[in-house]
């Protein structure tokens, strides 16, 4: 049997199934299979199920497709020239279910890494960054991609302008443990348009410096949110303690209590154990649509707690 007798949306749905070894194998049988590779698409979800970019620990170039690894120094044009003329030859694109930018541990030829980029299907693209420059490159590529899913990861807190600029993700992770130290907060009004713009905000970072006030309208726009919503943060203890203190709830407080707004689905008082250790208390409120969940919380203590506030 011929197999380019059989149609050709079938045949490309065929190849849609061969991984990059197997393609690079069928290219070498003639040039009727040559020319099938390089003019069909790679992967579906479910095979490529991911892939990524990153640089290795020989600091390489490292570039995943599917299970195939393709590593080169960024020094060479020529490997670079070579890389981007086979993949011409393998596939017309490639699909992924996410696809990994992990802009960390060195420099990234951006330029070269959105050509690459425009080859790719990826639903869902995953950002990790270490820098101002590393965001920098990754804001490029989101706005290659405006109908795309964003994830992202920052090892540092950016200045208020790129903070900003970040357009909307499923998810914002701030993790600030970094080379590129900074006294500052995320200040409110950086928080609430924080709020207003990601899904999932997620900020391991100083406490933040807002206002009972922000808190509360912080909030209500979760409330308000059709889509879900997340935000955790650290913020002052006193900040809680003037909520909290004004809808007379207190430590005593028990499960079940309406107080104003407030409804306690859940409360652990503070436990003092016999060596002095104690373990702080933890309260689970209801505000209108919203959970909130407060950890390492103790009242009327000067130190931060953990925050976390959803929709669902």
């Amino acid at each position: 049997m011929d197999i380019f007798s059989l149609p050709d949306v079938f045949l490309r749905k065929v190849m849609r199934t061969v991984n990059i070894k197997d393609r690079l194998r069928l290219r070498l049988t003639c040039r009727a299979f040559e020319e099938l590779v390089a003019n069909t698409h790679a992967g579906f979800a479910g095979f490529f199920d991911s892939g990524h970019i990153r640089r290795n620990y020989v600091d390489q170039l490292e570039i995943v497709i599917g299970v195939t690894k393709f590593c080169f120094s960024e020094e060479s044009e020529d490997e670079f020239e070579q890389f981007f003329h086979m993949l011409n030859r393998l596939f017309s694109g490639v699909s992924f279910r996410e696809f990994e930018f992990i802009f960390k541990d060195g420099t990234f030829p951006i330029a070269l890494i959105r050509e690459f980029s425009q080859k790719l299907d990826i639903p869902e693209m995953h950002f990790l960054a270490d820098s101002q420059v590393q965001l920098e490159n990754s804001i490029h590529l989101m706005a290659d991609f405006p109908q795309n899913k964003f994830f992202v990861d920052l090892w540092f807190l950016p200045d208020y302008e790129s903070l900003l600029s970040i357009p909307k993700t499923e998810y914002l992770k701030i993790y600030e443990m970094t080379k590129e130290p900074t006294n500052q907060a995320i200040p409110a009004d950086a928080f609430m348009k924080l709020v207003d713009t990601h899904k999932l905000l997620y900020l391991v970072t100083k406490p933040l410096t807002i206002s009972s006030d922000d808190l509360m309208k912080a909030m209500q726009n979760i409330c308000a949110d059709p889509g879900k919503k997340c935000v955790e943060f650290r913020i002052k203890c006193s900040i809680i303690n003037s909520i909290v203190n004004g809808y007379g709830i207190t430590e005593t407080s028990r499960c079940g209590e309406q107080c104003g707004e407030f409804k306690i689905i859940s409360c652990a008082p503070r436990q003092t154990h016999e060596n002095g250790v104690f373990d702080p208390a933890r309260f689970h409120f209801r505000y209108g649509s919203c959970t909130i969940e407060i950890e390492d919380f103790v009242m009327n203590y000067p130190e931060a707690t953990k925050v976390k506030i959803r929709n669902y």
